[in-house]
């Protein structure tokens, strides 16, 4: 129970902030940045592992906030005693709530848990789960974890939505905050920074863009073949941004290596997260042509980026292009065609879109998030 008479006690699972965990490990990052330039009466204990790879969050300028501190630790990821040990942990540092920024948390603690479910694609698509002998015992995990949750932070409403339905979680446990982007992400119009990312990651001279991981929900093997449709209708090329998923087959490789027979298409495994904005900005469109997501943050970051946006029309990513992209059926090879046609062939559409995903990016805000974070934690303490 809350103590009345000192600060609410925040503990937070920081071992996200890796590089292995790109989305996670930015919202991890983006949210406890906001919480700790809030000034109140909340402390966050962050708990990290100095071991783990990261290469990619400044942790020493995190804790310059004065309510936030890290505190090492020691405790093994995704391993059976991980869900055990947290407990003398979190009963030594004092905590009135803890924090994980995925479903995948302690089931036993000395305090209130709010977890952060991102999205539900494996409880949507069960054949998504790496390893058909993992989905028995990710089911039983997570609906273990969420139904010992005291407070649920659903990235989207759609996340939400199937939170309670599919996981039978009460409504009022579960509350939609939605992810922001962070200031780096801007349009970068200087030469110097363009020509120098153009160099490092070899791009092309004008090119259409996916940011992602390549995992059967992002589709890409439709938007491989929707890019060949368009033939020499336009003179872009292809930028795939994110790693092959070595545990699924890959329906978009032929396609690519087709395309890049032909000079028009570039993988591009991992950029630095310095580059990012600079690989948005100088891309004519981003395209998150997903079957199903959680949120859809290449989408914002594209928006702040000063990049115009295609997506599909689904719930999740409606919510965060709003009207300023334009949208297609996923499952339509013609449609996402049509779409890129669209945009690629009109530079005043793209300028239109441009501005309206810079307006609409406004919408999302760091600091909104982090102070119904706060609530949240509150909500759970009491």
């Amino acid at each position: 129970m809350l103590n009345a008479k000192g600060p609410l006690v925040i503990g937070f699972d920081g071992r996200f902030l890796q590089d292995k965990f790109h989305g996670i490990g930015r919202y991890a990052h983006g949210l406890l940045t906001a919480l700790g330039s809030i000034e109140g009466d909340h402390q966050v204990v962050v708990f990290v592992d100095p071991t783990l790879p990261n290469t990619r969050f400044d942790l020493t300028r995190l804790e310059k906030a004065g309510n936030v501190e890290l505190r090492r630790v020691s405790i093994p990821m995704y391993r059976p005693q991980e869900l055990w040990a947290w407990r003398r942990v979190v009963r030594s540092a004092h905590l009135d709530v803890f924090h994980s920024p995925y479903f995948w948390s302690p089931l036993s603690l000395p305090c209130p848990l709010v977890i952060t479910v991102h999205d539900m694609i494996f409880d949507r698509y069960p054949q998504y789960v790496p390893g058909r002998r993992f989905r028995v015992p990710y089911r039983l995990a997570s609906r273990a974890m969420m139904r010992r949750a005291r407070r649920i932070s659903a990235d989207s409403e759609a996340t939400r939505k199937d939170i309670i339905e599919l996981a039978r979680i009460p409504a009022h446990r579960v509350v939609t905050i939605a992810p922001a982007v962070e200031d780096a992400f801007q349009p970068i119009t200087a030469a110097s920074e363009r020509n120098r990312v153009r160099n490092k990651y070899s791009l092309p001279g004008s090119y259409v863009l996916t940011v992602g991981a390549r995992r059967p929900h992002k589709n890409v093997g439709r938007l491989v073949s929707a890019f060949e449709l368009l033939g020499q209708g336009v003179p872009h090329s292809l930028v795939l941004v994110g790693a092959v998923d070595a545990r699924a087959a890959d329906p978009a490789a032929a396609g690519i290596a087709r395309l890049q027979a032909r000079g028009r298409a570039v993988e591009i495994p991992h950029v630095d997260e310095a580059d990012l904005s600079a690989v948005y900005s100088m891309s004519d469109l981003l395209v998150q042509p997903s079957l199903i997501e959680g949120f859809g943050l290449p989408v914002l970051e594209a928006m702040a980026s000063g990049c115009p946006v295609a997506c599909s029309n689904i719930a999740s990513l409606l919510e965060v292009a709003g009207d300023a992209a334009v949208v297609f059926d996923p499952r339509s090879e013609s449609e996402i065609a049509a779409a890129l046609h669209d945009v690629l062939s009109s530079r005043t559409l793209r300028d239109h879109m441009q501005q309206r995903g810079l307006e609409r990016v406004t919408k999302f805000s760091w600091e909104a998030a982090a102070r119904m974070t706060l609530d949240l934690y509150r909500q759970a303490a009491g």
